[in-house]
């Protein structure tokens, strides 16, 4: 009696535990969503830090090459199967002769025999730029390169497969490929930050802090809908459990007898405290969403803050090249003038003598040099250009960086006026912000 109770005990936990986990994984794909649908995509040169969505083309100046296929990527994935078929004797209890039996039955299964994965970084290009991408940690949703089962006689059985065969095999084998390949269009969500040492441009890679990092072929759409299964489902079956067990309390409480006011109430309950519960759970994963994307809003209108002390900061380094640049060429103006004075004879002097006129060209000479050295017009140059190119890309990343704040911005907003998070953010007492125009300043 005790390990039936036990056991019995034992289930429902387990039942329990496989509700929570499916409660939990509705509800975490669903504050995905919110974040899918609210952050807006940045431009591969406008990529600032934290949570990021882009999109562009795969590329990579040394990619890998698949296994089977042979096609350039950045990620490939291949797998050998073979199947296997045997007799085996099983036991069984024979409820008619109540006693345990031994049969035997045929039994088939496949063995994976040969599988590879490789991975490198990568570039995501578009129209404006592009930007390194560390796939390590992310979940991967690649293409189908290749799916073909062949038997001995085809070629590809032992030329891409082993040369040996398992036990009891049906020599039958399925050769498979995925990848992603170069010239993939792909979608990203993940975290931006800055390289490890400190320099260069962002880079996307896996972070604990982000909520997801994806990367697939797919689009933001597909990928936004898919999110939302899961909720849908667990709505679904709340409602058809909960009315099961309503109909089973009216059955038992009220068919065919005196209505009450506790019976109605007692029946209803089922249905009611689903309904409660699933609410409070949406509500919960709403509030976290938009708290979230209000960080990122703050955190995108400190972005412009950036970049515009960035522009305040090299405006006087090339001021400070221009006036050097117009020392420089003051000083060697005056130089050389000098020099060509001491070339110029005086009136009435006498012609020099030739071992003389020989000191004096090497001596000129010589000083030209050390002005070259001393003055270096064409580095100032190189220099200017770099830092107005500089100055270039800085406002190029100020423009950017207002419209991602705009973007992301108006979509906050949106979600706050809109039934039903309207009430979430009623409730949680979330405020619009402002849209940044030269008048923010």
């Amino acid at each position: 009696m005790a390990d039936d109770i036990f056991s019995l005990i034992l289930c429902a936990l387990v039942i329990l535990s496989l509700i929570m986990l499916g409660v939990y994984h509705a509800y975490s794909n669903y504050y995905k969503k919110i974040i899918i649908d609210s952050i807006p995509f940045s431009k591969t040169n406008g990529v600032f830090i934290g949570l990021v969505e882009l999109k562009g083309v795969v590329k990579s100046p040394r990619p890998l090459v698949s296994y089977l296929t042979e096609t350039e990527c950045v990620y490939y994935s291949w797998e050998i199967t073979e199947n296997w078929e045997r007799w085996e004797t099983e036991s069984y209890y024979d409820e008619e002769e109540k006693r345990w039996c031994t049969r035997k039955v045929l039994k088939t299964g496949v063995e994976v025999i040969a599988s590879d994965t490789q991975i490198q970084n990568f570039q995501v290009h578009d129209e404006e730029g592009h930007i390194l991408v560390n796939p390590a940690g992310a979940h991967l949703e690649t293409v189908a390169l290749f799916c073909e089962s062949v038997t001995p006689e085809d070629p590809l059985y032992y030329e891409k497969g082993p040369a040996g065969s398992i036990p009891d095999s049906t020599y039958e084998r399925t050769f498979s490929e995925s990848a992603l390949p170069c010239g993939q269009e792909i979608y990203i969500m993940g975290y931006s930050s800055v390289p490890e040492d400190g320099g260069g441009n962002p880079i996307i890679a896996y972070s604990p802090d982000a909520p997801m990092f994806l990367i697939t072929h797919r689009k933001e759409e597909s990928v936004s809908a898919g999110h939302i299964t899961g909720l849908v489902l667990l709505f679904i079956l709340g409602v058809l459990f909960s009315g099961v067990i309503s109909a089973g309390l009216y059955t038992a409480f009220i068919y065919e007898q005196e209505v009450t006011f506790q019976k109605i109430l007692l029946v209803a309950s089922p249905v009611l405290s689903f309904f409660t519960l699933f609410y409070l759970g949406w509500a919960y994963v709403v509030h976290c969403g938009l708290v979230m994307i209000k960080n990122r809003v703050s955190q995108a209108f400190s972005n412009i803050d950036v970049q515009l002390k960035r522009r305040n900061d090299l405006i006087p380094q090339l001021v400070e090249v221009v006036r050097g640049f117009k020392v420089h060429e003051k000083h060697v103006q005056y130089l050389v003038a000098k020099l060509r004075g001491e070339r110029q004879p005086r009136a009435g002097a006498r012609k020099k003598a030739p071992i003389h006129e020989k000191f004096s060209e090497r001596r000129g000479s010589q000083l030209l040099k050390v002005l070259v050295e001393r003055y270096p017009v064409l580095k100032a140059d190189e220099a200017f250009m770099a830092l107005q190119k500089e100055l270039q890309n800085t406002e190029n990343k100020i423009m950017l960086a207002r419209t991602y704040y705009n973007n992301i911005a108006t979509n906050f907003n949106t979600r706050l006026q809109v039934f039903p998070e309207s009430l979430v953010a009623k409730i949680s007492n979330l405020k619009q912000v402002s849209l940044y125009n030269l008048d923010s300043r």
